[in-house]
């Protein structure tokens, strides 16, 4: 499974050490993600987390993003975290766009969704090629044979 990678969603500070211990000594921290939505876990997980380990934003965080960039307000150059995920819902998926892909991308993020418009191929594959890195479904069942096999 060396194409898979792994995103590791905390919902307890008591489960850090032990997820990294388990990450470092399988040595996976290049095929990892860590985050947690709540804040100060977040916080909590980038302080423990392998320097190599990507940190997937808070919530908090990630509203804010969208507010900025929804406002003209947003700079790469703020980013903090090194990759970014939003769930994909009625009114998340009206207000992403590539534009604010685009944007992420410039500053070298990684873009994961999840929700449940990317539980169809027509979800999936309009994010794919909108630049997001990864797509999280419930349905693999509907992933379009075109997206089996492309790449960027």
């Amino acid at each position: 499974l060396d194409h898979v990678a792994f995103y590791f969603d905390f919902k307890s500070i008591a489960a850090i050490d032990g997820a990294v211990a388990d990450v470092v000594a399988r040595h996976m921290e290049d095929r990892v993600i860590f985050g947690a939505y709540d804040a100060p876990i977040n916080e909590a997980v980038r302080l423990a987390r392998p320097p190599n380990v990507p940190l997937l934003a808070d919530g908090e965080t990630m509203q804010n993003l969208l507010i900025q960039f929804l406002n003209g307000t947003f700079s790469p150059s703020n980013l903090r975290h090194e990759a970014h995920g939003f769930i994909v819902d009625d009114t998340t998926d009206r207000l992403l766009s590539k534009q604010l892909f685009d944007a992420l991308k410039h500053g070298n993020r990684v873009i994961a969704l999840c929700g449940p418009a990317l539980d169809t191929a027509d979800g999936l594959r309009r994010f794919a090629k909108m630049g997001a890195d990864a797509l999280v479904t419930d349905r693999p069942d509907v992933i379009p044979d075109d997206l089996r096999t492309w790449r960027r």
